[in-house]
């Protein structure tokens, strides 16, 4: 690796572990930092949402997920959006983890398996199955007809 991405390597590292413990006012201070030096990368935004969802900070998740991709022009990605859904569904928000869902498959990141398990366990757990099959349908489908063609 390059001399100059080990020090944004190394803020990505710090924040994934601010994420971890849940240590907030450590992890803004170290975004801060990044935004004013402007070294942040889209995988330093990306975590910061996972911060935020880790803290219960779901409003300020979900406006620099829109953020990033309004004022910062990056598609917040997959791993972003997933982190995000699971903190609605975890929430009870399952309506906003599906809406997130409708916003990934039109340009914020393509769902993946990591997403289909994440919505199955959370929405299944939260909703009578009768009442999360219209919702977990449409990912699926998309996502392999031989592996959940069960469920749809």
């Amino acid at each position: 690796m390059a001399a100059a991405g080990r020090p944004i390597r190394q803020l990505n590292d710090a924040l994934a572990q601010c994420a971890q413990r849940k240590q907030i006012n450590e992890a803004e201070t170290l975004y801060d930092r990044a935004m004013l030096t402007k070294s942040a990368n889209r995988f330093t935004h990306g975590i910061m949402v996972n911060v935020y969802v880790r803290c219960g900070l779901l409003e300020k998740a979900y406006s620099l997920l829109q953020k990033m991709h309004s004022t910062y022009g990056i598609a917040p990605g997959v791993v972003a959006c997933t982190s995000l859904m699971k903190g609605f569904c975890s929430a009870g928000s399952i309506r906003r983890a599906i809406k997130l869902l409708e916003q990934m498959e039109s340009g914020f990141g393509q769902p993946n398996l990591r997403t289909a398990n994440t919505l199955l366990r959370l929405v299944a757990c939260n909703l009578p199955i009768q009442q999360s099959l219209p919702h977990l349908r449409p990912l699926f489908q998309g996502l392999s007809s031989f592996r959940f063609g069960w469920l749809c």
